[in-house]
């Protein structure tokens, strides 16, 4: 048979067992309900890069029209010759030259007179392309010159291009998603929680536009009018909220109601014990 003495202690042992796993119980359901939170943080981020093009296409188009088709034709050919000489004058070398195949028509000059005439139209486009940016922007200027020689052309504005633009492209992207996160921690900072894993990320159409333009457009920019550019790229990211289970938020969320309850309970079972400072022999 067990003693008085006994009886209190083995009860008290109970006791605290029961409280030890009653208090256990409900701080795991309390952490267990709030980091299984679904809060969900959006955040934008962008990030820019200047660029400068390393290549330059240059098209010329030459033009002649004559009421006799081979007339038309040797004239075509004859400036074309001209503007090579030109090209090696600058220095073009000719496996930096293209040709386009020769288009031509034939048109009335005035349809609706009885004695009209045709002319015969005869056009071909010369494409340049070069690494010396600069070298095709002087061209484009320079190469008009030759209308005092008798040869009749188009200059199209010159392209600038970047040959490595879709390594730049992941990289700006890297570090707008690099920025998102940055700008969501800060957010999150003056609270208790932290940010937790991705759940999406939209990643934002490319902007490449002259280096000092505030021009953008909801399906993206390909500036290739100017030599000096900026690539701009901006991700949106979705991100899970962690949340840190500090007193203030036990508190606010009602947590302290079951733990009261338990200290409650729990005294009074120690004061039934009525155990002194005496143990068991």
């Amino acid at each position: 048979m067990l003693t008085s003495d006994e009886k209190k202690y083995y009860l008290f042992s109970l006791s605290i067992s029961f409280s030890i796993i009653i208090l256990g119980l409900f701080l795991y359901l309390a952490i267990t309900n709030y980091t299984k939170s679904n809060d969900i943080i959006n955040v934008t981020g962008s990030a820019s890069k200047d660029i400068k093009s390393d290549y330059g296409i240059l098209t010329i188009r030459l033009i002649t029209e004559d009421e006799n088709p081979s007339l038309a034709y040797n004239s075509l050919q004859n400036n074309l010759k001209i503007l090579l000489n030109f090209l090696n004058s600058q220095n073009i070398e000719n496996d930096k030259i293209d040709y386009n195949s020769i288009y031509n028509y034939v048109y009335s000059t005035n349809p609706d007179a009885p004695n009209t005439k045709q002319k015969y139209h005869y056009e071909q486009s010369v494409i340049i392309k070069l690494n010396d940016v600069y070298k095709i922007k002087d061209l484009s200027n320079s190469v008009s010159g030759l209308v005092s020689k008798g040869v009749y052309l188009q200059v199209e504005p010159p392209l600038f291009y970047y040959s490595k633009i879709q390594d730049i492209k992941a990289q700006v992207q890297a570090e707008a998603t690099q920025d998102a996160i940055k700008r969501a921690s800060k957010i999150l900072s003056t609270t208790n929680s932290q940010l937790g894993d991705i759940k999406n990320v939209r990643v934002g159409v490319i902007q490449i536009t002259p280096i000092n333009s505030q021009e953008i457009s909801d399906y993206g920019m390909n500036d290739a009018s100017s030599i000096n550019k900026k690539i701009t790229a901006v991700v949106n990211v979705s991100f899970k909220i962690k949340w840190y289970l500090s007193i203030d938020i036990i508190i606010k969320q009602g947590y302290f109601l079951p733990c009261f309850f338990y200290f409650k309970v729990y005294f009074h079972l120690l004061g039934q014990c009525k155990l002194g400072p005496h143990t068991r022999a």
